[in-house]
């Protein structure tokens, strides 16, 4: 009887833990699709009902056979522009065949903006080049301390792209502050709408300082390990329980959206934690 039921207790284990194991799994190549609306006085009317998709953090990742998964949510979204806050491919296993395909596919539907994060500013400088070379052949508009504008008739907004800090080799939490405010207000057209997309979401004491409108952002991998009620566990730069984990962020006249991103890089899986395409509409 002892015998019998202790088989018992180990058939249990072993069903729970191959339960979890096949949850996470199917956690970790779900699709979640996260919508927001943003209200703003200072939209032109013309950008009323304006829809962005927002995708982070894909790091190689797949989902089906040539992103197809990923490809069809899009489509069927059918929106105006697609901002890419940085880290497309993995600075450990690059590969970057995999998001200059799926931007290929995606620039028949709109245009593509994109940001570089510390994944991309890790690789090999030569690496490096042929991907940016490869994404601006494509016409992806890559921003690089830069900025572009989106024109619908005579009116306009302006969409601003920081580098990296890899790229400066500075410090995220102390004198990259002072060089992103500086870019931003370089770039930053006061008498428009403007839209910065940066790769560090920590950073957003200095972002509602440059009074930008909007920001997107992502890198936190929404902590990695999500608990009901409480959020992230833990975040680059930010640490445990970071503040900037996931969602929309509001401050002075700043909002923040925070995407928990695709891919997996160090840390191979997420728990709780599906990775997300983020649709946020203007009005």
């Amino acid at each position: 009887m002892k015998n019998k039921k202790t088989l018992r207790i180990v058939i249990l284990f072993v069903v729970l833990c191959l339960t979890l194991g096949a949850f996470i799994v199917y956690d970790n190549f779900k699709l979640d699709i996260t919508e927001y609306t943003l209200e703003s006085d200072n939209l032109p009317e013309s950008f009323n009902e304006f829809k962005i998709i927002h995708l982070s953090d894909l790091h190689n990742t797949e989902f089906g056979k040539d992103n197809k998964k990923l490809l069809k949510i899009i489509k069927e979204q059918k929106p105006d522009a697609v901002f890419v806050t940085g880290d497309t491919i993995d600075g450990f296993y690059t590969n970057t065949t995999i998001p200059i395909d799926l931007f290929k596919e995606v620039l028949k539907i709109c245009d593509v903006y994109l940001v570089v994060g510390n994944h991309e500013s890790r690789v090999n400088i030569n690496v490096y080049n042929k991907f940016i070379d490869a994404l601006t052949e494509i016409g992806v508009i890559v921003l690089k301390d830069g900025s572009a504008y989106i024109e619908k008739g005579e009116e306009k907004i302006q969409v601003i792209g920081l580098n990296d800090a890899s790229e400066y080799k500075l410090d995220y939490n102390n004198d990259y502050g002072d060089k992103i405010t500086e870019a931003i207000n370089n770039l930053d057209d006061k008498n428009t709408f403007s839209i910065l997309l940066s790769h560090h979401p920590e950073l957003f004491p200095e972002y509602k300082n440059t009074e930008v409108d909007l920001v997107f952002s992502g890198h936190a991998h929404g902590g990695q390990l999500r608990l009901p009620f409480i959020g992230g566990i833990i975040a680059p730069e930010q640490g445990l329980f970071p503040e900037f984990d996931a969602g929309v962020f509001n401050e002075n006249n700043t909002t923040m959206v925070v995407s928990r991103g695709l891919g997996n890089s160090i840390v191979p899986v997420r728990i709780n934690n599906s990775p997300e395409v983020v649709i946020v509409t203007l009005k």
